[in-house]
């Protein structure tokens, strides 16, 4: 059984937003933060890594990969790729 919920993934980063409005995840204070700087600059989740995200965030780059999990996402890719889409669809 997984530590994580059930949750679908998000498939926009608009969708990933409206659902953390709504609260549907259950954040730790440090998977909060770094939801945030993702949030402000999803350039970084597009194009870093987990090291990249942790250290703007000051958190351990398994914080990070916790995150994607508890939002639905099944990797790091996976949520990195959420962000990608974002960019490239970008004006």
């Amino acid at each position: 059984m997984s530590a994580y919920p059930s949750t679908m993934a998000p498939s926009t980063l608009t969708d990933l937003k409206q659902r953390v409005a709504r609260r549907e995840f259950s954040l730790s204070s440090k998977q909060g933060l770094v939801l945030r700087k993702c949030l402000e600059r999803p350039d970084i989740v597009a194009f870093g890594s987990t090291r990249d995200i942790s250290a703007l965030c000051g958190a351990s780059p398994a914080t990070v990969t916790r995150l994607a999990r508890v939002v639905g996402c099944e990797s790091f890719l996976q949520f990195r790729h959420l962000f990608q889409k974002h960019i490239a669809s970008a004006p």
